[in-house]
C-alpha cells in the first residue's frame, strides 16, 4: 500500500529491478527443480516406473500414497503463491501487455506441469 501512497509507482526502475530479481530466484528454483528430478531419475518412463514403484534389484522402496499426498500439498501452495506474486508484480510494471499476458500464460503453464 505505501508503494501507492507515496508515489513510488511512477519510478518503475525499482519495481523493474524486483521482477527480474523475483524471475531470477524463480528460474534458480527451476534449476534446482530439474537438477533434483534428474538425480533420481531419467527421461525415460521406466526411470520414473521404477522410481515411484520401487526396485528390488536396486533395494528401493516404492513411494508411498500419503508421502505423495504431502508432497503435493505443499507444491500445490507453493506454486500457486509464486504464480499470484509473479503476475501481481508483472501488472505494475510499464512492459507491455503482450509481454505481461505472456508471462502470465507460460508461468500458469508451468506451475501446472507438475
Amino acid at each position: 500500500m505505501r508503494y501507492f501512497v507515496t508515489g513510488e509507482q511512477h519510478r518503475k526502475s525499482l519495481l523493474n529491478a524486483l521482477v527480474l530479481m523475483f524471475l531470477g530466484y524463480v528460474a534458480l528454483l527451476w534449476l534446482s527443480n530439474g537438477l533434483m528430478y534428474f538425480h533420481h531419475m531419467d527421461l525415460t518412463a521406466k526411470s520414473v516406473v521404477v522410481y515411484y514403484l520401487g526396485s528390488e534389484e536396486e533395494f528401493t522402496q516404492p513411494r508411498s500414497y500419503q508421502g505423495m499426498l504431502e508432497v503435493s500439498h505443499f507444491h500445490l501452495f507453493s506454486m500457486g503463491m509464486l504464480v499470484v506474486t509473479l503476475t501481481h508484480l508483472m501488472l505494475m510494471t510499464n512492459f507491455s501487455i503482450r509481454l505481461k499476458n505472456l508471462v502470465k500464460r507460460i508461468s500458469l503453464y508451468l506451475s501446472d506441469c507438475r
